[in-house]
């Protein structure tokens, strides 16, 4: 008796980051189904990789012309209606990826319901986050939440690999879907947040020319480089390579287990070498992206399966560290700012940085020679992203 009240007239809210947590949960689990044989599927159905990268294209531009509105929408609805909004958009828009099986045209549709929904959910995280967490446990926050979907995702890729072999890629994608309505559910206990907007194109060439943000700017074209060489081009890479889809989401889920344990002590370590003061995080960070830098090239060279493997183990518990470090130097950046504008301006820059990525990379098709040109490209701008680390001692 008495450890549980209920009251029938007053709601019963969860902190903002417990929410997310248990959203995350599920969430984690449908992109680790889906994520990796997203390309793969575009791949297939239209046989271009012209077309894949058109449909990224048509994704990040959605963003890039969206943004904006969509920032004032959430200033208006909250945060917790307009993650809701987001999760509806998400199940669109995995029915349309559920028809477009043997139907191509639909994809460009797809693209766009993902390009609606990505700043719907992220920008709303992203500033909900930011708000709920004090400056000194950022890291400990981003690692607990990064930790929860790697948890809820390490089997998932093999899971979806061999949905799709028995299966095919409608299953998996209906699939998706439903698991993505039950997680609407933990939102309804998210307490309600505001947050100031002032988002503007205008607003943009300010905030790029601003010598205290110029470095997440940087930092964000340099995330671009190793977000889309590792998990929009490696995929395809594993299948030009002929390696069936079920072995691709066991060697996914196989490195993805070596580096779940990381994502909880990545962040703690980071606001530990913070809190010491001098340079000790931005050291580590630079050496890590070193690192990644390294791993990105060699995937112009590997050609069989074990090699592959390795390859990716090591991937995975390298960008732990490296994920783990950027994106609490992001929030540093946005707990500063303390406007929604921040990640608007976030989103349209990196939208900016994958439509040049993508046009490169197009030419390298043209080319005959898209593998080297992505992951020269990717590494140099992954060393250009080290500057975000100066966020570290900005106040």
């Amino acid at each position: 008796m008495g450890f549980w009240v209920f009251r029938a007239d007053k709601p019963v809210f969860i902190a903002g980051n417990q929410a997310f947590m248990a959203n995350a949960l599920l969430r984690g689990i449908v992109w680790g189904m889906v994520g990796v044989f997203t390309p793969i599927f575009v791949y297939r159905e239209t046989g271009s990789i012209y077309l894949v990268l058109a449909y990224y294209f048509i994704l990040r531009l959605t963003i890039l012309l969206s943004a904006i509105s969509i920032s004032h929408l959430i200033e208006k609805l909250g945060f917790r209606r307009s993650i809701m909004i987001s999760v509806v958009i998400y199940i669109l828009f995995f029915v349309v990826m559920a028809f477009a099986n043997g139907r191509y045209w639909l994809l460009p549709l797809a693209a766009f319901l993902s390009g609606l929904e990505i700043p719907f959910y992220w920008i709303s995280r992203h500033s909900a986050i930011s708000q709920d967490t004090v400056d000194k446990e950022m890291g400990k926050t981003v690692g607990g939440l990064v930790g929860v979907e790697g948890v809820a995702s390490f089997m998932a890729p093999f899971l979806g690999g061999v949905i799709i072999a028995s299966y095919g890629y409608s299953a998996l994608y209906a699939i998706a879907g439903i698991l993505l309505f039950v997680s609407l559910l933990p939102l309804f206990m998210m307490p309600p947040h505001t947050h100031s907007n002032g988002a503007s194109w205008r607003g943009l060439g300010e905030y790029v020319r601003n010598r205290r943000f110029f470095h997440q700017a940087v930092g964000l074209i340099g995330k671009v480089g190793c977000d889309y060489g590792l998990f929009i081009l490696w995929p395809l890479v594993m299948m030009i390579l002929l390696i069936r889809v079920e072995t691709i989401g066991l060697i996914v889920s196989l490195a993805t287990i070596f580096g779940v344990g990381l994502r909880f002590v990545v962040g703690r370590v980071f606001d530990r070498l913070r809190s010491q003061g001098g340079r000790r995080d931005e050291v580590v960070f630079g050496i890590v992206s070193v690192v990644v830098v390294v791993l990105l090239l060699l995937r112009m060279q590997v050609m069989s399966v074990y090699q592959v493997t390795i390859l990716e183990v090591i991937t995975s518990m390298v960008m732990v560290v490296y994920s783990g470090f950027f994106l609490s130097y992001f929030q540093l950046g946005g707990k500063r700012m303390g406007s929604i504008a921040y990640y608007v301006y976030g989103e349209m820059i990196y939208s900016i940085g994958v439509l040049s990525f993508l046009a490169i990379v197009a030419l390298g098709v043209f080319w005959g020679a898209w593998r080297e040109i992505a992951y020269v490209v990717a590494s140099f701008w992954v060393l250009l992203g080290v500057v975000i680390a100066r966020e570290s001692n900005l106040k």
